[in-house]
């Protein structure tokens, strides 16, 4: 019925109409609704922790109450020199052709190389994930305790003590003295 029902549309294509408009078809590849799905409740989930959707795509807003995030920063795709590990402090570049580069003893610190940004902002750009803020590994040299403060020292790497710019506060003591991730607290 093509008015109000199922009709086929086509081959290996079903389609649903109400009042003579098509309302959803489903073919092989997908499942296409041309109305808003509106909850007959005044809440709708979507997906089930047994049974989660990968990943979502819409081209709107998203509004809502809350969001909760796997990993803990907010990053932004920056142009870098070259590639850098995980854990790297960055500032603006002094060359033209990048964003940034890593950062030294007397530069300013703007982010860290991030490995699993939480918010991901400039997706589309080239470059590297900086976390400008939240908490991330971070690499230091030296013996770091709990609530020290990381501070820049030799080229992309932070220390505990120190002349340079303030990066982030360890959250985790750590007394192997060669450089390592250490979880901090960004304060860049």
């Amino acid at each position: 019925d093509t008015n109000t029902g199922i009709f086929r549309e086509g081959s290996d294509d079903i389609g649903f109409t109400a009042g003579g408009t098509k309302r959803m078809s489903i073919d092989t590849n997908s499942v296409d609704f041309a109305v808003n799905l509106l909850p007959t409740t005044t809440t709708i989930d979507i997906g089930a922790s047994g049974s989660q959707f990968r990943n979502m795509y819409a081209s709107g807003e998203f509004f809502g109450t809350a969001t909760t995030a796997k990993y803990a920063d907010l990053a932004e795709k920056y142009s870098t020199d070259e590639e850098y590990p995980v854990g790297t402090i960055m500032m603006v570049s002094t060359l033209s052709l990048f964003e940034t580069e890593a950062c030294t003893e007397t530069g300013v610190p703007i982010g860290v190389v991030s490995e699993y940004p939480a918010f991901k902002m400039n997706s589309d750009s080239e470059g590297q994930y900086l976390g400008l803020k939240g908490r991330l590994p971070i690499r230091v040299v030296g013996e770091v305790k709990k609530g020290d403060k990381i501070y820049t020292t030799y080229t992309g790497v932070g220390k505990a003590s120190g002349s340079g710019s303030l990066v982030g506060i360890a959250l985790e003591s750590n007394s192997i003295e060669g450089e390592k991730l250490v979880e901090c607290v960004l304060k860049v």
